[in-house]
Parts: structure tokens; sequence; C-alpha cells
């Protein structure tokens, strides 16, 4: 079945420790350049502020909104450096 709605959240983040590598049930691979890594399982601990939804899509409309343009203001919660935007999709 088709879910009504899918919303994604973004946050600033930092870049997980060795052992959230190691700890991976395979090994992870990235394109060299690449500028998207899928993370599963990303600690909690790497958010730098809360996640904020960045795209709301709602199905029920039949149709996509002609745009979406959402600005979005981020305060950190704690020290860390800034290394990445995860996406996390409801």
């Amino acid at each position: 079945s088709v879910p009504h709605r899918a919303l994604t959240l973004c946050a600033p983040c930092s870049f997980p420790e060795p052992e959230y590598f190691t700890s991976l049930p395979y090994p992870m691979l990235a394109a060299p350049g690449a500028t998207v890594l899928k993370l599963p399982g990303l600690p909690r601990s790497v958010i730098l502020a809360p996640a904020q939804p960045f795209e709301d899509l709602e199905f029920e409309l039949a149709q996509p909104r002609p745009s979406q343009a959402v600005e979005l203001e981020f305060v950190t919660e704690k020290a860390g450096e800034l290394r990445g935007l995860a996406l996390h999709i409801e």
C-alpha cells in the first residue's frame, strides 16, 4: 500500500568514529569522489542539532506540489565538526 505521506528530516552531523564502521556487518564501499554515503544505523551521538523537516510529500494529493522551498536554520546543541547532513525519511 502507498503511505499517505513521506517526511524527510535533515540534521547537521559529525562523522562517526572508526568503531562504527568496524561494527557494520559488511565493509563500507564508496565510489571515489562520492558525496553521498548511506550509513545504516547512524549513531545519534553524531547529530549536532535537532532534525528539521526538509521535504514533505503528501501522496493523497495524487500529484506533487509544483515546487517546494524550505529554508532551514540550525542551532547546534553539542560541539563537533560539521561533516555533513543526515537525512531520515519517516
